[in-house]
């Protein structure tokens, strides 16, 4: 072989590199990369009612309508969990995955290889339950038991020389610790 030859992991190496962009192309941007916070199919929890969050975030299954008491922000919590379930259902049914996930803290990078990154940190599994219909409508909401680091922003920082500790990081007794989280994503 030549020395001006590629190799023929070289050349692998460009096929796999090619082929999974244009995988990625056909499925369009990573939502675990990309988060579209005007997303229909994204229910934030931010402006929930401080009693009901807190009974969720300690891992109980909780009403929609005890997170979001007031009528106009429990509609839009409402509409928000249906167009969730949805989708989630669909890619259960069709894929056999679980597509409702509870994402806690965001990851922004601006300058990141291949452009701006917003990223959920944790993921939970999530299940919503649809309880009732028309004005009756509620869900409950029922948090899984263990949250992993988000697989992509790992993959992503790995690629961009970052150490990263993916254990669990909910201890099933008292939940995401925070400082447990920090203390897993540390610069190489």
């Amino acid at each position: 072989m030549h020395l001006s030859d590629p190799s023929t992991t070289d050349l692998s190496r460009l096929a796999l590199a090619r082929w999974e962009q244009e995988l990625a192309d056909l499925g369009g941007p990573d939502e675990l990369l990309h988060l579209e916070l005007s997303s229909p199919r994204l229910l934030d929890l931010g402006t929930a009612h401080p009693s009901g969050l807190a009974a969720f975030l300690a891992g109980r299954a909780t009403r929609l309508s005890s997170m979001f008491r007031a009528p106009a922000s429990l509609r839009a919590a409402l509409a928000h969990a249906t167009a969730l379930a949805l989708a989630a259902q669909r890619l259960e049914d069709v894929y056999g995955l679980a597509g409702a996930q509870l994402a806690t803290g965001l990851f922004v990078w601006e300058e990141a290889p291949g452009g701006p990154v917003l990223a959920p940190v944790l993921l939970r599994p999530l299940r919503l339950v649809r309880r009732g219909s028309g004005v009756e409508l509620d869900y409950d909401l029922d948090p899984g038991d263990a949250a992993h680091l988000n697989p992509a922003l790992v993959d992503l920082l790995l690629r961009a020389g970052v150490s990263v500790d993916d254990r669990p990081v909910v201890d099933p007794d008292h939940g995401v610790a925070a400082r447990r989280v920090l203390d897993r994503l540390s610069m190489s």
